[in-house]
């Protein structure tokens, strides 16, 4: 059984944290999965900084930015992956676009995931007629593609995407960008919810907007966990030294979840 298929052994609400590599500080990467994976989080999220992020909002394309400028790149998350698998089994997954992957090879990259210990991928801006020529080599290799799905998605996509995806199905609570929201949350998001876990075979977390305590609470009888990033970027862009950052990350999850 895969480290992510354990995780949903139980039906406890999972917080997924995403981070970007090496970001706000260098050497922050495998220090801070270590900090959160000992602070709640059940699995880290981690970005494969790109050009052209079409599905992030402004915090994490400044990050991702700032990223590429310090010279990260696949090989460099993957060798944080074996170091944190020294230490650790939290579930780990990568978000990444198509771009980075064809250009690796489909069939090598998921291979090179497998290998260093990571758990599953998110690529966005793969389409629903384009899944397969990705999720076949991935569950190959023991990769979990994990698929999205947004509020306007049809029934039907929804099933077809759990089907052709493992892990979870990521539910995008709003149609936009990734980013911290103070108002997002709603009867349509819950009415969204609903129609994602009557319909996906998979465990449904839910993402984008969510920061706080209270949008938790809200939405915790109608999904099965949360993904946070603007917000912990946000918060860790207020260190200056990896244990500034890492003092941060733990008072945030504190406050999140404490």
């Amino acid at each position: 059984m895969s480290r992510i298929n354990r995780l949903f052994t139980n039906q406890d609400k999972k917080l997924v944290c995403y981070i970007t590599p090496e970001y706000p500080v260098s050497g922050l990467t495998a220090p801070l999965v270590l900090k959160l994976a000992g602070s709640g989080a059940d699995m880290i999220e981690i970005g494969i900084p790109f050009s052209d992020p079409l599905a992030d909002g402004p915090v994490i394309q400044h990050s991702s930015q700032q990223a590429l400028e310090s010279g990260v790149n696949l090989s460099s998350i993957l060798e944080n992956v074996r170091d944190i698998r020294r230490k650790s089994q939290v579930p780990i997954i990568l978000m990444g676009y198509a771009n980075s992957v064809l250009n690796e090879g489909v069939e090598r990259f998921f291979a090179e995931l497998n290998d260093a210990g990571v758990d599953g991928a998110i690529l966005p801006d793969v389409p629903l007629e384009e899944m397969q020529r990705f999720s076949e080599p991935a569950r190959q290799n023991d990769v979990d593609l994990i698929p999205l799905v947004t509020p306007l998605s049809s029934e039907k996509r929804i099933a077809t995407l759990s089907r052709l995806g493992s892990g979870f199905v990521y539910c995008v609570s709003v149609t936009g960008v990734t980013g911290a929201r103070d108002k997002f949350l709603n009867v349509e998001t819950i009415d969204f919810l609903k129609r994602v876990r009557k319909n996906s075979i998979l465990p449904a977390l839910v993402g984008f907007g969510i920061s706080k305590k209270v949008h938790l609470k809200f939405l915790e009888d109608h999904c099965d966990g949360f993904i946070i990033g603007s917000a912990l970027i946000r918060e860790l862009e207020k260190g200056k030294s990896v244990t500034a950052c890492l003092k941060k990350a733990g008072a945030f999850m504190k406050e999140l979840i404490g």
